[in-house]
């Protein structure tokens, strides 16, 4: 058996990539399918922090990530079940991401994650 490998990449990334980043990551070790749309929106909620709901729904809406408010409503219903967002408020009309998963957006962020395999 030879020496382990290791790697080490630096990459700069904008605010909008680090937090899909790191809920990519999140979802792949939980083992949390989402596509593309829901990854995406989530993201713009990492960003936007405690927002409310229908703010959320219109500002997604207006940047193009689905059709209309209802579409992203819809969306957000559909993971609802993963708990990656909580809803708070009188009738839940706030939502944020869980803080149980540790996703940062705001300040200099610097990920250090160290994934191993090792030979048996």
């Amino acid at each position: 058996m030879g020496a382990p490998i290791k790697v080490d990449k630096t990459v700069r990334m904008s605010e909008f990539e680090i937090v899909k980043f790191q809920l990519l990551t999140h979802c792949f070790i939980a083992e949390i399918h989402l596509n593309e749309t829901e990854l995406n929106i989530l993201t713009l909620l990492g960003c936007s922090g405690e927002v409310r709901l229908i703010d959320f729904c219109r500002n997604a809406a207006e940047k193009g990530y689905l059709s209309n408010y209802t579409a992203v409503n819809n969306c957000l219903s559909r993971i609802e079940k993963s708990k990656l967002f909580l809803k708070k408020g009188a009738g839940k009309k706030l939502i944020y991401l869980n803080p149980s998963i540790e996703i940062y957006s705001k300040g200099t962020i610097v990920l250090n994650y160290k994934f191993i395999k090792i030979e048996s």
